[in-house]
């Protein structure tokens, strides 16, 4: 009998996002043919269920990989996501946790709840403050359904290989974009399935960075084409934060698991295919882009030629708007429309945690910061796990310093997963690995 209930269970875990998908993929076609391929690529993501992954941990991270599309099939994308994160969110205070993991997440969700109410009694905007908290209360649920996930005793580099798996087919369909076939405009950036290449090229950089630590380990031929994958999407965003974001992670990847002329040579490729992307049209406008750049007070006077330029002058202005509100903030998630001095987000991470939390907040996040990292170095820097926690901070640190990470939704759902299923994992990998 329990049996056929497991069974059942499983049968309805595969079936209901299969159904719910084909039903998109039909309105998807008649609402916007061009929605037809990003519908498809979510089906064939759902198809990984049968691979052996839990099935909910996987089927919201695979769908959300096609959920930035908003633009192309309207609402109900958006409903689709908020959907998504509401089973996340609720999933996570089912799953068991171990010692003090039930404490911290409760935690987590009311610190959320107390600053997004804060915002909307402030900026009286209720529900879109509501589904701000949904969205990142849903990012931190994701990593604790991953820690939960590995404690039970699953695979790491399963569990790792199929979470990249999903993000195959958004990297395929850029590449697809880049070619010519998605038709972009002439000297237009690729952006796969998301909704801005920027939120692309964090996601395959993180991707990138998990499928390389696979592919150090087992050698296999699959892990090092994910891995060529990955790098060839990056190029095709021509996000020059989520190449800096790669880079430095493939740097910290090598040093902490190679050593001696095996490290010397990956780093020669690594720096090999960041002078074919400077030196090529793919990348050579967005470098030369930033020849212009004088300084950041020049920027803050409104000299302002490129989109570093840019950057600087919106970063001194919100700075006059944390002055403002100090000590408190003025709430998680206002920057994403009430403070935009210049009607668009901060593109720096720390600079929001800032603006939107004050000082109490941004004092709580770097709490929470110094024990994820200290959980992660709890590793053998030699291990897997070890290596790739450091490589996908270091890369996530990077990537934050210009780009708005925190509002690429998937990109912080692969991390989240990656780093939850490292940290979860009940047998500590030893410093013999390879």
């Amino acid at each position: 009998m329990s049996y056929a209930i497991r069974a059942g269970r499983s049968l309805g875990s595969g079936l209901a996002p299969v159904v719910t998908a084909s039903a998109a993929a039909a309105a998807a076609v008649v609402v916007a043919p061009q929605a037809a391929l990003v519908v498809a690529a979510a089906i064939s993501g759902l198809g990984l269920l049968v691979l052996g992954a839990w099935p909910p941990l996987l089927a919201l991270l695979s769908i959300r990989m096609y959920g930035d599309v908003a633009g192309t099939i309207g609402r109900y994308a958006d409903i689709a996501c908020a959907g998504l994160a509401v089973a996340a969110v609720m999933l996570a205070l089912a799953t068991p946790l171990r010692e003090r993991g039930r404490g911290v997440l409760v935690a987590v969700y009311v610190l959320l709840a107390a600053s997004a109410a804060f915002a909307a009694v402030r900026y009286g905007d209720a529900s879109g403050f509501t589904r701000e908290w949904l969205r990142l209360a849903s990012i931190f649920a994701l990593g604790v359904l991953a820690v939960s996930a590995a404690q039970s005793g699953r695979a790491i580099e399963r569990s790792l290989r199929i979470a990249v798996a999903a993000v195959a087919v958004p990297a395929v369909v850029a590449l697809a974009q880049f070619a010519g076939i998605g038709q972009l405009a002439a000297g237009q950036r690729a952006f796969g399935t998301f909704s801005h290449p920027n939120a692309a090229g964090a996601t395959y950089a993180f991707a990138l960075l998990i499928s390389l630590s696979l592919a150090l380990r087992s050698r296999r031929r699959l892990d090092w084409a994910l891995v060529a994958l990955f790098c060839a999407a990056v190029f095709t965003t021509r996000s020059l934060g989520a190449l800096a974001a790669a880079v430095i992670g493939m740097w910290a990847l090598t040093h902490f698991r190679l050593k001696g002329a095996q490290r010397g040579l990956l780093i020669a490729a690594i720096v090999g295919a960041v002078a074919i992307f400077a030196l090529t049209p793919i990348g050579a406008e967005r470098i030369g882009q930033l020849e212009s750049t004088r300084s950041y007070s020049a920027a803050a006077q409104g000299d302002v030629s490129n989109s570093l330029d840019w950057r600087f002058l919106n970063w001194h202005l919100l700075l006059g708007e944390w002055r403002s509100s100090p000590v408190f903030g003025t709430g998680v998630g206002s920057t994403r429309q009430f403070v935009q001095p210049l009607g668009t987000l901060p593109h720096n991470e720390y600079l929001r945690v800032l603006v939107e939390g004050g000082v109490i907040g941004a004092l709580v996040v770097v709490l929470g910061l110094v024990a994820l990292v200290r959980a992660v170095r709890s590793r053998p820097s030699s291990s897997l796990g070890g290596s790739l926690g450091r490589a996908l901070l270091i890369a996530a640190a990077v990537d934050a310093l210009v780009d708005n990470l925190f509002n690429y939704t998937s990109a912080v759902y692969l991390a989240a997963v990656g780093i939850g299923l490292i940290l979860g994992a009940r047998r500590a990998d030893s410093g013999v690995e390879r």
